[in-house]
């Protein structure tokens, strides 16, 4: 049983992250492709406006060219003044070592907007191995509200650690509203785990 157990973490991480800027992320993800996650939001004024949201999917890669992701999500605040639930479909296309293709759906449904279909389109330009430059047109909302948004960001990886800063900007309106989102996210390895659950 234990080495069992043993063999399941070892093809499996756990990782914490930001989304948008407003969302603290845990998951994990197992190399099959599997993985569930938990959002929770953060600076809200009180307790009873926190948001949580629970997902789960799974990924699929084809050699380095393709990459495929698809999820459904459900999510609520803690006094249940609205909940929204959807799916999330991304993928990612590498013609070039340098240039990437992306693309995203976003079917949901608002208890108070109703069902909509939200999509996100972009470019990624990997500088090197470390550094890439991206540029999004995006319609999936940001804090709950579809908007019509263009964002531009780096995207910088370390070993583990990914971080993403970018500008939004609303499309249309007034252009003055933009937001700073950062994503982060860090990946733990769990071999180390493995091998001290094998030696008991």
């Amino acid at each position: 049983m234990l080495l069992l157990m043993g063999c399941i973490l070892a093809r499996a991480q756990f990782y914490i992250g930001l989304r948008d800027s407003k969302y603290a992320v845990a998951g994990y993800q197992w190399d099959s492709g599997w993985q569930v996650q938990l959002d929770q939001s953060i600076f809200e004024a009180n307790l009873r406006s926190q948001y949580i949201r629970g997902s789960g999917g799974f990924q699929f890669y084809h050699n380095r060219y393709f990459d495929f992701m698809a999820s459904a999500f459900a999510g609520t605040t803690y006094c249940n003044n609205f909940y929204d639930f959807g799916a999330r479909i991304d993928g990612s296309y590498l013609p070039l070592k340098w240039l990437e293709f992306d693309a995203g759906i976003n079917p949901r449904y608002d208890s108070d907007y109703g069902y909509e279909t939200t999509y996100l389109v972009g470019l990624k330009f990997h500088i090197n191995d470390e550094i890439a430059l991206l540029s999004q047109y995006s319609t999936i909302p940001e804090y709950r509200i579809s908007e019509k948004r263009a964002r531009l960001g780096l995207q910088f990886k370390v070993k583990n650690l990914a971080v993403t800063p970018m500008i939004s900007v609303p499309v249309k309106g007034n252009t003055l509203n933009l937001r700073i989102l950062v994503g982060l996210k860090y990946e733990f390895i769990t071999q180390r785990y493995l091998n001290r659950k094998n030696s008991n």
